[in-house]
């Protein structure tokens, strides 16, 4: 599969990029050997059936509630009222200072 100028034209406008000829040729040959390269990469499924792992088959471990659902208080050191509490920036000073 290949990129036409015309498409990195089209391209370059939605994103509001402006691009010299020599820009624009360049890019065209790279987006092209990019999807070329991906082509060949062929389906990587290879014909297999393909579903979603949903959690009846993957089962939580020890540490995580049945029900999937984890509280915000186990993901950080320090959560105060449902938010992460963080140190200040370098040079801000304390919190509340």
């Amino acid at each position: 599969m290949s990129v036409s100028p015309d498409d990195l034209r089209r391209i370059a406008d939605l994103a509001a990029l402006e691009l010299g000829d020599e820009e624009l040729d360049d890019l065209t040959r790279q987006l092209s050997d990019i999807l070329d390269y991906v082509s060949a990469l062929g389906d990587p499924t290879d014909g297999k059936e393909v579903r979603a792992v949903g959690p009846e088959h993957a089962p939580c471990r020890d540490d995580e509630p049945a029900d999937g659902s984890i509280g915000i208080e186990t993901l950080g050191p320090d959560v105060r009222d449902g938010f992460f509490a963080v140190p200040p920036p370098p040079g801000l000073g304390t919190a509340g200072g």
